[in-house]
């Protein structure tokens, strides 16, 4: 069988580039693959993600990008207007997508070529994650949803099976007609709910039926065997530690500098527990926080997984720091999922992305 794949899959982040490598590993290597990626500026290559989880797997890759006249790229002013809007959950009109599935096809840079890829594939996969949302319909992402939606809406015309893995949908606001032109006009498709209570009720209020819903774990929830392998990742660090991943900004963190320090010494010396900071995502996406918490801790017991070494932490590592922690606190969804995949305790703090 060959299985086409698209989602935010070349997102140098964790959690995206995690999910991709499970469900490859839990569809194994009887398969053929084509991953319709999209580049993102200063982000590590995805070839550095493919060399080293899919060595042994039969690879293509088909980059999708828009024509160069639908980048209608905002102001300084106007992105910096727009994220002091969303701060109080405000995004103007103006910027919410509204483009019909057609709309998008003629955005495609190179459509014969995605066609092309498309008609050899059995089925096409929709990586799981948190992206069919108003956040991604809105100026900052929208133009990498259509890079995802682009395949879909291909498939579509070719009558070709999709499934949504592990998705959240919603909430839409008012974009809501975008996404239900979008959905509805899917065919020989499931979607796939990592949820049994919101992403069904958005999905429904769109108009998709019951029948064409199904619940199923998240991504990143059930591990592939392969990737559950019990290691120590520092060969110093204590058999009693917490793990932290954050990627709040430095600004917003030195505001509470001295209570961070406090809690580090309160871990440190009354509960005897080392840290490990493990960020997700290079520079401000995690590593340049945990360069942060570092400099501020004071302890000889704090250590900082070196995301720099590759450019991304490996699955493996991140699997087994979470494993064998004590506690893990964390501002990521994928954090919290794939601590209680592995049954340690979390503490899950909710950041607002806008």
């Amino acid at each position: 069988m060959k299985i086409g794949i698209t989602g935010p899959i070349s997102e140098v982040n964790f959690g995206d580039y995690g999910m991709l490598i499970n469900n490859v590993y839990d569809f194994g290597l009887e398969n053929d693959y084509v991953f319709y990626y999209f580049e993102r500026e200063n982000e590590t290559a995805f070839d550095n993600i493919i060399r080293e989880y899919f060595d042994d797997y039969s690879i293509e890759k088909c980059e999708i990008n828009l024509l160069n006249n639908s980048n209608n790229s905002l102001s300084l002013k106007a992105k910096v207007k727009n994220k002091f809007l969303s701060k109080f959950g405000l995004i103007p009109n103006q910027y919410i997508s509204s483009l019909t599935p057609l709309e998008i096809v003629n955005m495609a840079q190179d459509y014969e070529k995605i066609k092309s890829s498309l008609e050899l594939i059995d089925v096409l996969v929709v990586n799981g994650g948190g992206y069919f949302n108003h956040l991604w319909a809105t100026w900052e992402r929208k133009k990498d949803l259509y890079k995802i939606m682009l395949p879909i809406i291909i498939a579509n015309q070719l009558k070709k099976k999709i499934f949504f893995t592990g998705n959240s949908y919603g909430p839409y606001d008012s974009s809501s007609e975008f996404y239900k032109v979008f959905f509805n006009s899917l065919s020989n498709t499931k979607f796939g709910a990592r949820d049994q209570l919101l992403s069904p009720s958005y999905l429904r209020e769109l108009g998709i039926l019951n029948e064409n819903i199904v619940n199923i774990p998240d991504d990143l929830l059930l591990l592939n065997s392969k990737i559950q392998i019990n290691k120590k990742v520092f060969s110093k660090l204590n058999d009693d530690y917490v793990v932290i991943e954050t990627y709040m900004s430095i600004e917003d963190m030195s505001t509470y500098q001295e209570t961070i320090r406090q809690m580090f010494l309160t871990l440190e010396k009354k509960y005897k527990q080392s840290i490990v900071f493990l960020p997700f995502q290079k520079d401000h996406g995690g590593e340049f926080q945990g360069e942060y918490f570092k400099s501020i801790s004071m302890s000889d017991t704090f250590y900082l997984y070196n995301i720099h070494l590759k450019g991304f932490p490996e699955i493996i590592d991140v699997y087994n720091l979470i494993k064998n922690a004590t506690l893990v606190i964390g501002t990521r969804y994928h954090t919290l999922v794939m601590a209680l995949g592995a049954q340690t305790p979390v503490v899950n703090t909710i950041k607002v992305v806008g």
